[in-house]
């Protein structure tokens, strides 16, 4: 039951993660938070002591247009999790490739105060322009 419980949450969260994002690369938010974006790069935000614990204010409200229906999806399930969404930055990680960085995120689902699993949340984004190439991608880490 947990198992299939556990595949159920991913399943619908990336449905949900995945409806946001196709939403956000077409909404009004995406240029603003572009133009903002551009400006913090030019601004030394990006060199600061401050950027391994304080989040790209631009890709934070970003990753939340995406996650709009994140909350919805949980509701539906009865499910709660340990962490605001997207998740706590300063414990989070981040991966490169050629063309993008991903961010990852780690959140624990309950159900009726209950540990389900440990879910990963991972981010493709650009650091040299702003851009989300890919929906976020949600995989099931460890099941309890």
């Amino acid at each position: 039951m947990k198992k299939k419980f556990s595949i159920e949450i991913r399943d619908a969260l990336q449905e949900a993660l995945k409806r946001g994002w196709e939403e956000f690369q077409v909404d009004e938010k995406y240029k603003l938070y572009s133009d903002y974006s551009d400006e913090l790069r030019n601004s030394g935000f990006f060199e600061s002591k401050f950027r391994k614990i304080i989040p790209h204010p631009g890709h934070d409200n970003a990753a939340k247009s995406i996650g709009k229906y994140f909350l919805d999806s949980l509701i539906q399930l009865e499910v709660n999790v340990d962490q605001f969404f997207p998740g706590d930055f300063d414990v989070s990680t981040e991966t490169s490739n050629e063309e993008y960085q991903v961010r990852h995120f780690y959140m624990t689902a309950y159900y009726r105060k209950k540990a389900v699993c440990l879910l990963r949340f991972s981010y493709p984004h650009g650091h040299s322009a702003f851009t989300f190439p890919a929906p976020p991608m949600v995989t099931v880490e460890k099941e309890y």
